[in-house]
C-alpha cells in the first residue's frame, strides 16, 4: 500500500488555534497527492473533515487568518536564518555590561538556558511599568532574593529552588516589614504570576502566614522564559503590590 500520511504534532496550547487555518489550505493542496488525513473530531470521515476545512478557509472571515498564518511560516523561517539576538534581562538593563544570571535550569528548552538564551536566574525587584529597580548597595540578600519598598512597606521575595525550573514545584516566601523594621503578621497576600511577553492562562497563589512575617506560597511556572510575579498585598481596605521579574 502507497498511501502516505502526513502527522502533524502540536508542542504547546492553542498552537493548533493559530495554524487551523493555515492547515485548511494545506489539506486542500495535499489531499489531491496521496495523502492519507487523520484527526481527532467530531467528522467521521477524513472527506467530512476536509471539506469542513475548507469551509473554514474559504469563508470570507477567515481569509485574514489564512494571510497571518502564511505570514507567521514565513517569520519563522527569516528568523532561523537569523543568528537569535536575546532581548536583555532587566538585571542587563541596570548594567549594560553585565552578563546573564548564571543558572542550572532544566527547562524544557534544553539545560542552562531559557528559550529566549537567557541563563534562568536574575530574580530582580521592577516597578508595575516593568523598570528593574536599583538594589540597596547595603543589601545582603541572597541571590535568590530581592526587595523593593512599597509605601510604607518593605517587601522582599526569595524563590526556591533556585534558579527556578519549570513544570517544578517551586517556594515563594514573602517577607513583609514595616518602615522601622517591624513584622507585619496582618497581611492576606497573593501572587499572580505572569508573562510580560505573551498571555498565559491564570497562575495566582494565595500565601500563608508562616510567622514572624513571612508569607510561603508553592506553585509551578508553566513554561522557561521570561516571568513576572506580582505580589499583592492586602490590609484592611488597602492593596499594594510589589513586582519582580525572573528568567526561568
Amino acid at each position: 500500500m502507497n498511501e502516505r500520511v502526513l502527522l502533524a504534532v502540536f508542542a504547546h496550547p492553542d498552537d493548533e488555534s493559530f495554524c487551523c487555518d493555515g492547515t485548511g489550505y494545506l489539506l486542500q493542496k495535499i489531499r489531491h497527492r496521496g495523502f492519507s488525513i487523520a484527526k481527532s473530531s467530531n467528522h467521521t470521515s477524513p472527506h467530512q473533515l476536509v471539506r469542513a476545512e475548507e469551509g473554514e478557509t474559504m469563508h470570507p472571515k477567515n481569509r485574514l487568518g489564512t494571510l497571518c498564518a502564511v505570514m507567521l511560516i514565513v517569520g519563522m523561517l527569516a528568523a532561523c536564518r537569523q543568528p537569535a539576538t536575546p532581548a536583555p534581562s532587566p538585571i542587563q538593563a541596570l548594567n549594560p555590561t553585565a552578563a546573564p544570571s548564571p543558572g542550572i535550569g532544566r527547562g524544557m528548552m534544553g539545560r542552562g538556558m531559557t528559550s529566549s538564551g537567557h541563563a534562568p536566574g536574575g530574580l530582580v525587584a521592577v516597578s508595575r511599568d516593568g523598570k528593574a529597580l536599583a538594589a540597596d548597595p547595603n543589601s545582603q540578600l541572597p541571590e535568590n532574593a530581592a526587595a523593593q519598598k512599597v509605601g510604607d512597606l518593605n517587601i522582599s521575595l526569595a524563590l526556591s529552588p533556585y534558579p527556578p525550573v519549570s513544570f517544578q514545584s517551586a517556594n515563594f516566601d514573602v517577607t513583609l516589614t514595616d518602615a522601622t523594621g517591624q513584622s507585619i503578621t496582618d497581611a492576606k497576600i497573593a501572587l499572580d504570576l505572569t508573562m510580560p511577553a505573551m498571555p498565559m492562562p491564570p497562575n495566582k497563589l494565595e500565601a500563608q502566614h508562616a510567622g514572624n512575617g513571612r508569607y510561603h506560597a508553592t506553585g509551578r511556572f508553566t513554561m522557561p522564559d521570561w516571568w513576572r510575579i506580582e505580589v499583592i498585598i492586602q490590609r484592611g481596605n488597602t492593596r499594594q503590590s510589589a513586582f519582580f521579574d525572573v528568567w526561568v
